[in-house]
């Protein structure tokens, strides 16, 4: 944040770039609920003995955001630094709506 801060009068358009899975939101409840396997379809049941599918739970918009960078993304929006997101999610349009509300929902407005 300090050199984000520091850089921001330096620079003509300043501007942050930040991923989105595991570094703008959490996805440990996934992760947790299926025991460090990735299952790539299916329902997402975040309840013992169920498995969570990923695109079941991306589409869910259940992702907390990560406090550091959420505060980091605050802090840059004041500065007046252009922020852009970057992902590996598939590009589908319900899936981009799905986390384009998530990232909302978490904090990450405007």
């Amino acid at each position: 944040m300090a050199y984000v801060q520091q850089r921001v009068p330096q620079v003509a358009r300043p501007a942050l770039v930040l991923d989105i899975d595991e570094t703008s939101l959490s996805n440990w409840l996934e992760i947790d609920q299926d025991d460090f396997a990735f299952i790539p379809s299916g329902a997402c049941i975040l309840q013992p003995g169920f498995t969570c599918g990923e695109l079941q739970w991306e589409l869910s918009a259940r992702a907390e955001a990560l406090k550091p960078t959420l505060n980091l993304f605050n802090a840059a929006k004041s500065w007046g630094v252009a922020i852009f997101f970057v992902t590996g999610r598939q590009d589908r349009f319900d899936l981009r709506d799905a986390t384009v509300t998530n990232l909302k929902r978490a904090g990450y407005d405007g």
